[in-house]
């Protein structure tokens, strides 16, 4: 029996894949400052100089098409690091350009290239609502005074945490001292315990015992064999 659907048609009826309200066109990153929404450079200089020499920051486009034909782009700040224990994973973070003139333009040849990467963006939770229904990044996170606090507090942060592994570290290791201490002197307890008693054992015997001890085994009275031989008769 022939189908009732011929090959290279389709059933139009019921559409199994639906096309999406909202079409991701590309993002694009870059370290160059943003025109519209620039990055201070003195606040970059501030972090760099006492919080975060590898400080970096970037710059998010991601571009986006509503079904209606609406091209929209959502613009992020972030900071980027280089962590050589971190492999490349994404390459438009690790290939992003850097300034060309002025201040920036040696970061790429001082500092080699960034791998990892923290956006300014709201939470999902704090979108607008046409953002949390199609799944979009939200709107743009103005550059601030916040971004150097935020740089001074992870600062504080990472010391508080290091000067906390090098305590446990140290307590760690005085009780692995404490620990061997006291096995040492555990042993040398038992030790001294038993030439005590070895002592006092040596002191209870007699002239006899000492004989018995000394003697080889084949002439202790409790370890002598008869000089017979047994055999077995025809």
């Amino acid at each position: 029996m022939a189908s009732a659907v011929r090959e290279g048609s389709a059933n139009y009826g019921f559409q199994m894949d639906p096309k999406p309200e909202w079409v991701h066109l590309g993002t694009h990153i870059t370290h160059v400052p943003d025109v519209e929404y620039p990055w201070n450079a003195s606040d970059v200089r501030d972090i760099r100089n006492h919080y975060d020499e590898g400080f970096f920051p970037i710059f998010r486009r991601m571009a986006w098409r509503s079904a209606a034909g609406a091209v929209v782009v959502f613009k992020h700040h972030g900071h980027a690091w280089r962590d050589p224990r971190t492999p490349d994973l994404d390459p438009l973070v690790y290939n992003a350009e850097y300034p060309s003139t002025g201040f920036g333009a040696d970061w790429g040849f001082k500092f080699g290239h960034c791998n990892k990467v923290f956006w300014y963006e709201l939470a999902p939770a704090r979108r607008p609502r046409w953002c949390q229904k199609n799944g979009l990044p939200g709107p743009m996170v103005p550059w601030g005074q916040w971004i150097v606090r935020m740089a001074e507090e992870t600062q504080r942060a990472t010391r508080n945490a290091v000067v906390k592994f090098l305590e446990l570290q140290e307590e760690e290791e005085k009780g692995r001292m404490d620990m061997a201490r006291s096995a040492q002197e555990e042993a040398s307890y038992i030790q001294k315990q038993q030439k005590s008693y070895q002592n006092r054992l040596i002191d209870s015997l007699g002239v006899d015992d000492y004989r018995a001890m000394a003697a080889p085994p084949s002439y202790r009275s409790n370890e002598r064999r008869p000089f017979v031989h047994v055999t077995q008769k025809g």
